[in-house]
């Protein structure tokens, strides 16, 4: 893909050549070509512990260390959009359930709204491991905040093990 960001206005002039006359015409080009796509990434793999009392209602998963990023603002739990367009978001989590049959639900929020992208994973006993992962697009606006959250049917904590959250402007 970088190759071609790179060819893109060789083939840009070579289209708009006028061959045999040494001119070029109808050349406009507009937007931002910078190629500097905006992403970021939070993880952790300490082990966040997440007080989910009372159940279900969803809590703010924080303690993230900041990955790679470029163009978007990230302060612990959140991602703040700084260029408008699609974002691609994918969510992975491995975690121990503080109780038997839990059922443990993850989702991304924009602005503190429920999103479509999220994932649910039941339990079997207390601190079984399980993993769930989830990704889906986008539309966000210059401006918008997006974490993610988590709740659970029963038991007072969700620990998180390993969990990676990373969003990235595809269009």
């Amino acid at each position: 893909m970088k190759r071609l960001a790179y060819l893109l206005p060789v083939l840009i002039l070579l289209v708009a050549f006028v061959p045999g006359t040494g001119v070029f015409t109808n050349l406009t080009i507009t937007g931002d070509h910078s190629f500097n796509t905006p992403y970021a990434e939070m993880y952790d793999n300490t082990g966040i512990v997440t007080s989910i009392t009372p159940n279900d209602v969803y809590y703010t998963i924080t303690g993230f260390t900041t990955g790679l990023n470029n163009e978007v603002t990230v302060d612990d739990s959140i991602f703040t959009i700084t260029k408008a367009g699609v974002y691609r978001v994918s969510m992975n989590q491995a975690f121990i359930s503080s109780n038997n049959s839990m059922v443990c639900h993850v989702s991304v929020f924009v602005d503190d709204v429920e999103s479509q992208v999220e994932s649910e994973r039941k339990m079997g006993t207390s601190s079984d491991v399980g993993s769930s992962s989830g990704g889906g697009l986008l539309s966000l606006a210059v401006g918008e905040v997006v974490k993610l959250k988590a709740k659970a049917n029963s038991g007072t904590t969700i620990t998180f093990q390993h969990i990676n959250f990373v969003i990235n402007k595809i269009n």
